[in-house]
């Protein structure tokens, strides 16, 4: 059976980016990542609300080794490494963002920017680092945008 169009688009690294989606949308990029083999990583976002619960709740989800150091520099090298959670590709679903855009927004900039830095990080490895947040966030487009 041939993957959907969705699930290929997600396994081409060179298409990966930090992007937003409704729920439904994102159930639907969540159904494809399993389609083609890529590992879902659920950040719950929901009861965040500061940059310490944002650092554990990367922790969590990402399964961090016990020396991360729960600071921006510290979240971007392990997010560069994943080598306890080695996989053909990943995609990172935050939930609860637009919540956490009004407690937080200078956090969530900068965990955006550590994000993209992964995805960059990734896509010169060739592996698909996908990043979708539930809600529209600044300087985000739509990952079904022009589709």
């Amino acid at each position: 059976m041939q993957p959907s169009p969705l699930a290929t688009r997600l396994r081409d690294a060179s298409r990966a980016g930090v992007f937003y989606g409704q729920p439904s949308a994102l159930g639907r990029a969540q159904r494809a990542s399993l389609e083609v083999g890529i590992t879902i990583i659920n950040v719950d976002l929901r009861a965040v609300t500061d940059k310490a619960g944002l650092m554990a709740a990367m922790a969590s989800a990402f399964s961090l080794p016990d020396w991360f150091g729960h600071n921006w520099d510290a979240l971007a090298d392990c997010l560069a490494d994943l080598s306890w959670k080695e996989a053909d590709g990943y995609a990172v679903f935050l939930h609860g963002a637009a919540k956490a855009r009004e407690r937080m927004p200078d956090d969530l900039d900068e965990a955006v920017s550590v994000l993209r830095g992964a995805v960059e990080h990734w896509r010169s490895e060739g592996l698909p680092f996908w990043v979708l947040f539930d809600a529209p966030l600044p300087d985000l487009i739509s990952l079904f945008a022009g589709t």
